[in-house]
Protein backbone atom coordinates (compact mmCIF):
# COMPACT_ATOMS: atom_id res chain seq x y z
CA UNK A 1 0.00 0.00 0.00
CA UNK A 2 1.58 2.67 -1.07
CA UNK A 3 -0.96 5.87 -0.67
CA UNK A 4 -2.94 6.32 2.21
CA UNK A 5 -6.59 4.86 1.35
CA UNK A 6 -9.63 7.32 0.58
CA UNK A 7 -11.19 5.67 3.00
CA UNK A 8 -8.78 6.03 5.63
CA UNK A 9 -8.73 9.64 4.99
CA UNK A 10 -12.00 9.74 5.53
CA UNK A 11 -12.49 7.91 8.44
CA UNK A 12 -9.79 9.97 9.81
CA UNK A 13 -11.83 13.28 8.92
CA UNK A 14 -14.94 11.95 10.45
CA UNK A 15 -13.17 11.24 13.76
CA UNK A 16 -11.80 14.25 14.06
CA UNK A 17 -15.19 16.26 13.52
CA UNK A 18 -17.01 13.78 15.73
CA UNK A 19 -14.14 14.97 18.39
CA UNK A 20 -15.02 18.51 17.65
CA UNK A 21 -18.78 17.82 18.00
CA UNK A 22 -18.57 15.93 20.85
CA UNK A 23 -16.42 18.66 22.85
CA UNK A 24 -18.58 21.25 21.86
CA UNK A 25 -22.03 19.22 22.98
CA UNK A 26 -19.95 18.81 26.26
CA UNK A 27 -19.15 22.80 26.24
CA UNK A 28 -23.30 23.16 25.82
CA UNK A 29 -23.66 20.58 28.31
CA UNK A 30 -21.78 22.51 31.21
CA UNK A 31 -23.27 25.42 30.17
CA UNK A 32 -26.78 24.04 30.95
CA UNK A 33 -25.55 22.99 33.50
CA UNK A 34 -24.34 26.02 35.23
CA UNK A 35 -27.57 27.69 33.79
CA UNK A 36 -29.60 25.04 36.17
CA UNK A 37 -27.63 25.56 39.24
CA UNK A 38 -28.05 29.65 38.59
CA UNK A 39 -31.60 29.02 37.57
CA UNK A 40 -31.42 31.19 34.65
CA UNK A 41 -34.23 29.39 32.70
CA UNK A 42 -34.22 31.51 29.40
CA UNK A 43 -30.98 30.46 28.71
CA UNK A 44 -31.59 26.41 29.42
CA UNK A 45 -33.76 26.77 26.61
CA UNK A 46 -31.12 28.26 24.46
CA UNK A 47 -28.50 25.77 25.50
CA UNK A 48 -30.94 22.42 25.20
CA UNK A 49 -31.97 23.61 21.48
CA UNK A 50 -28.00 24.25 20.63
CA UNK A 51 -27.31 20.45 22.47
CA UNK A 52 -29.86 18.96 20.37
CA UNK A 53 -28.36 20.70 17.40
CA UNK A 54 -24.93 19.26 17.77
CA UNK A 55 -26.72 16.17 18.68
CA UNK A 56 -28.13 15.78 15.21
CA UNK A 57 -24.45 16.60 13.67
CA UNK A 58 -23.05 14.22 15.65
CA UNK A 59 -25.50 11.26 14.63
CA UNK A 60 -24.74 12.31 10.94
CA UNK A 61 -20.81 12.28 11.50
CA UNK A 62 -21.30 8.78 13.49
CA UNK A 63 -23.40 7.67 9.72
CA UNK A 64 -20.19 8.55 7.90
CA UNK A 65 -17.49 7.14 10.23
CA UNK A 66 -19.49 3.89 10.18
CA UNK A 67 -19.66 3.72 5.97
CA UNK A 68 -16.04 4.98 6.01
CA UNK A 69 -15.25 2.12 8.27
CA UNK A 70 -17.12 -0.90 6.35
CA UNK A 71 -15.10 1.01 3.33
CA UNK A 72 -11.47 0.92 4.71
CA UNK A 73 -12.45 -2.79 6.20
CA UNK A 74 -12.93 -4.01 2.17
CA UNK A 75 -10.09 -2.36 1.07
CA UNK A 76 -8.32 -4.32 3.85
CA UNK A 77 -9.86 -7.02 3.28
CA UNK A 78 -11.46 -7.35 7.24
CA UNK A 79 -14.71 -9.13 7.40
CA UNK A 80 -17.21 -6.00 7.69
CA UNK A 81 -20.21 -7.57 9.51
CA UNK A 82 -19.65 -7.11 12.29
CA UNK A 83 -17.86 -3.83 11.42
CA UNK A 84 -14.14 -4.26 12.79
CA UNK A 85 -13.02 -1.93 15.96
CA UNK A 86 -10.63 1.02 14.93
CA UNK A 87 -7.39 -1.72 16.39
CA UNK A 88 -8.39 -4.06 13.70
CA UNK A 89 -8.29 -1.90 11.15
CA UNK A 90 -4.76 0.07 12.82
CA UNK A 91 -3.68 -3.85 12.71
CA UNK A 92 -4.01 -4.22 9.24
CA UNK A 93 -2.16 -0.43 8.41
CA UNK A 94 1.51 0.73 8.17
CA UNK A 95 2.75 1.80 11.20
CA UNK A 96 2.49 5.42 10.25
CA UNK A 97 -1.07 5.07 9.59
CA UNK A 98 -2.22 2.74 12.26
CA UNK A 99 -0.51 5.69 14.89
CA UNK A 100 -2.62 8.22 12.98
CA UNK A 101 -5.64 5.81 13.61
CA UNK A 102 -5.24 4.75 16.86
CA UNK A 103 -4.23 8.49 17.77
CA UNK A 104 -7.73 9.93 16.97
CA UNK A 105 -9.32 7.06 17.87
CA UNK A 106 -8.18 7.67 21.87
CA UNK A 107 -8.90 11.36 20.98
CA UNK A 108 -12.26 10.76 20.01
CA UNK A 109 -12.97 8.76 23.32
CA UNK A 110 -11.52 11.01 25.71
CA UNK A 111 -13.90 13.51 23.42
CA UNK A 112 -17.06 10.99 24.06
CA UNK A 113 -16.01 10.42 27.89
CA UNK A 114 -15.88 13.79 28.48
CA UNK A 115 -19.30 14.26 26.78
CA UNK A 116 -20.96 11.63 28.81
CA UNK A 117 -19.77 12.99 32.28
CA UNK A 118 -21.15 16.49 31.22
CA UNK A 119 -24.38 15.14 30.47
CA UNK A 120 -24.85 12.78 33.15
CA UNK A 121 -23.91 15.73 35.95
CA UNK A 122 -26.83 17.62 34.00
CA UNK A 123 -28.85 14.58 33.79
CA UNK A 124 -28.72 13.82 37.64
CA UNK A 125 -29.38 17.55 38.48
CA UNK A 126 -32.66 17.48 35.94
CA UNK A 127 -33.73 14.26 38.10
CA UNK A 128 -33.24 16.22 41.22
CA UNK A 129 -34.96 19.36 40.57
CA UNK A 130 -38.02 17.23 39.03
CA UNK A 131 -38.24 15.35 41.95
CA UNK A 132 -38.22 18.71 44.50
CA UNK A 133 -40.90 20.14 42.01
CA UNK A 134 -42.94 17.01 42.24
CA UNK A 135 -42.73 17.47 46.14
CA UNK A 136 -43.74 21.00 46.00
CA UNK A 137 -46.31 20.74 43.37
CA UNK A 138 -47.71 17.27 45.69
CA UNK A 139 -47.40 19.80 49.23
CA UNK A 140 -49.13 23.08 47.05
CA UNK A 141 -51.61 20.24 46.03
CA UNK A 142 -52.49 18.97 49.68
CA UNK A 143 -52.51 22.45 51.17
CA UNK A 144 -55.34 23.35 48.26
CA UNK A 145 -57.32 20.31 48.89
CA UNK A 146 -57.21 21.02 52.96
CA UNK A 147 -58.26 25.05 52.02
CA UNK A 148 -61.54 23.99 49.99
CA UNK A 149 -62.10 21.04 51.96
CA UNK A 150 -65.37 22.05 53.52
CA UNK A 151 -65.52 22.37 57.43
CA UNK A 152 -66.37 19.34 59.40
CA UNK A 153 -70.40 19.19 60.88
CA UNK A 154 -69.13 17.61 63.97
CA UNK A 155 -66.76 18.12 66.71
CA UNK A 156 -64.80 15.77 68.74
CA UNK A 157 -63.44 15.98 71.84
CA UNK A 158 -63.71 19.93 71.05
CA UNK A 159 -62.23 19.21 67.70
CA UNK A 160 -63.43 19.24 64.74
CA UNK A 161 -63.61 15.02 62.69
CA UNK A 162 -61.37 15.22 59.48
CA UNK A 163 -61.09 12.71 56.70
CA UNK A 164 -64.77 10.91 57.35
CA UNK A 165 -68.21 12.06 56.35
CA UNK A 166 -69.43 10.84 59.84
CA UNK A 167 -67.73 10.67 63.12
CA UNK A 168 -67.83 7.05 64.48
CA UNK A 169 -66.63 6.22 67.95
CA UNK A 170 -64.13 3.08 68.38
CA UNK A 171 -65.77 1.77 71.22
CA UNK A 172 -69.22 1.34 69.08
CA UNK A 173 -67.00 -0.82 66.44
CA UNK A 174 -65.69 -3.01 69.37
CA UNK A 175 -66.83 -6.63 70.47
Amino acid sequence: MNAKPHALEVLLACLERLRTRNLAWAGFAESHHADMVAGRFANMAASVDAMERELVAIADEEDMRIRSTLELAIELELPDDPPPRLTDLADRLPAAWADQLRAAGKNLRDAVILAEDAGRRSSELALIGLKVSQGAIRLAQEAATRSIRPPAAYVRSGQRTAGTAVPVFQRAWKA
